[in-house]
């Protein structure tokens, strides 16, 4: 009947509408959608670009980096006496007070460039000073000073001599013996080189980093 007709004619009807709806709001998403691809595209362009602005900072050491790598070289050069000491001459059965010296004076530079701006330069920095302070500590424990007797001499000269701990120091001491002497002269020597290869890595990286 008409009636019927007419609810059929009004549902049809609103049907349409609301697939014409749909489309255009699909329309609407997929405009939407392209914008957004084109704001990612140049968003992540952008980024590119400030990673490889970062990176090229990066690249570029500072006063401050620079500062620090010359004041540590230039206080253990590899042509130094400290660098030939521990290289060829530290046996870990003597060793002068101006050898110490040199490492305090070492750590002191450490100490006063402590600040780095270069992520890659605080690990062998901080390394380097860790092999110093062991190598420092071995010497505490290991040795005692032989010049107390010569009144010519003070602690505070250079030349004042120290002697490792021989076996007999260690049975009268410490109920141990010659074969523990020995396992500490080594550990001595070891932290020797230590220290050497820690400065040498140090030196490698700074000099990649166009320090």
């Amino acid at each position: 009947d008409h009636a019927a007709l007419q609810s059929e004619r009004t549902k049809f009807t609103t049907a349409v509408r609301e697939r014409e709806a749909t489309v255009d709001r699909n329309s609407e998403l997929v405009t939407e959608c392209a914008n957004l691809k084109v704001k990612v595209r140049r968003l992540t362009a952008e980024l590119d670009n400030s990673q490889r602005a970062l990176e090229e900072l990066r690249r570029k050491p500072t006063d401050r980096d620079k500062q620090m790598f010359a004041a540590v070289i230039d206080s253990f050069p590899r042509d130094g006496k400290l660098f030939q000491w521990l290289d060829a001459l530290f046996s870990a059965k003597m060793w002068k007070a101006g050898d110490i010296d040199a490492l305090q004076g070492v750590l002191s530079v450490i100490s006063r460039h402590r600040m780095v701006d270069d992520a890659e330069l605080v690990k062998p920095l901080a390394l380097l000073e860790a092999a110093i302070n062991q190598f420092l500590d071995w010497t505490a424990l290991n040795g005692e000073g032989v010049d107390h007797l010569n009144a010519r001499k003070q602690v505070t000269d250079p030349t004042w001599t120290y002697r490792a701990y021989d076996g007999e120091d260690l049975r009268r001491m410490r109920g141990a013996g010659w074969v523990e002497a020995d396992q500490a002269r080594d550990a001595g020597i070891a932290c020797g080189k230590r220290i050497l290869a820690a400065r040498e890595e140090f030196e490698r990286i700074g000099r990649a980093r166009k320090l």
